[in-house]
């Protein structure tokens, strides 16, 4: 399973690099001024200090003690498996760095203006490297004419985004929905055709999105075809509602 852990860690590479909306459009007509990524805020200082109601775009990374990351910004625990790994920020940031080379160069020159925009909250991996789970939040409001899509509207998008990525042969299958620590997601699921691992298996990733306020959420979840079953499973025990 050498070949398939790495693998799975260049593919988690490249969607951690290519950012979700990269390519959607431009920059939003004011020239907003955000925190740096590292400080998990997603909007400009002001606008913190004068938003309020449940469309409020402020976001606050999650925080890890042991095995468990709470996100109060999202309201939900993620219980990371016995034999998991968790990676370091500087971590993070290589991995953004390794998958940089997978882009094409307009999605480079769009990841380079959107960096601000969203947060790589989290990346974790199995023992044997051949599953990860991350996390990834964007601020729509930071994109023009981004605010208003929905969850089905931003995975067509996604879904252009990703196949542009020819060399890696993304075929998107049809969006459902499911119900995660209690709140209902939508799943853009994706099959890697380009990369073959032992007997003629592929490697999946499904984007997991809900949007709430101008924030969507992207759980990405990558593994071996054929390990569907595993992956729900993975995720029902694992992500709990914030008590």
């Amino acid at each position: 399973m050498k070949k398939g852990k790495r693998i799975v860690l260049f593919l988690m590479a490249a969607v951690f690099s290519l950012t979700m909306l990269s390519g959607c459009g431009s920059k939003s007509e004011e020239d907003f001024s955000s925190e740096p990524v590292s400080s998990g805020a997603l909007v400009p200082q002001e606008q913190q200090e004068n938003s309020s109601g449940s469309e409020s775009v402020v976001y606050h990374r999650g925080t890890w003690e042991g095995n468990t990351y709470t996100n109060e910004s999202l309201g939900f625990v993620y219980t990371m498996p016995e034999g998991w790994t968790a990676a370091t920020d500087e971590e993070i940031m290589e991995t953004m760095d390794a998958g940089y080379a997978a882009l094409t160069e307009e999605q480079k020159k769009n990841y380079d203006y959107s960096r601000e925009k969203s947060v790589n909250d989290f990346l974790t991996t199995s023992e044997d490297g051949t599953n990860g789970f991350q996390l990834a939040v964007e601020n729509l409001g930071l994109t023009k004419g981004a605010s208003n899509l929905s969850e089905e509207e931003y995975a067509q998008v996604l879904k252009g985004q990703m196949e542009q990525l020819s060399d890696l042969g993304y075929q998107a299958g049809a969006t459902y929905s499911i119900q995660l620590h209690g709140k209902e997601y939508l799943v853009l699921p994706f099959k890697v055709t380009a990369l073959e691992l032992d007997g003629g298996r592929h490697l999946c990733q499904d984007y997991i999105l809900r949007k709430q306020g101008q924030l969507m959420t992207a759980f990405i979840f990558t593994y071996i075809e054929g390990q569907e079953k595993q992956t729900e499973d993975f995720l029902n025990t694992n992500l709990k509602a914030l008590s």
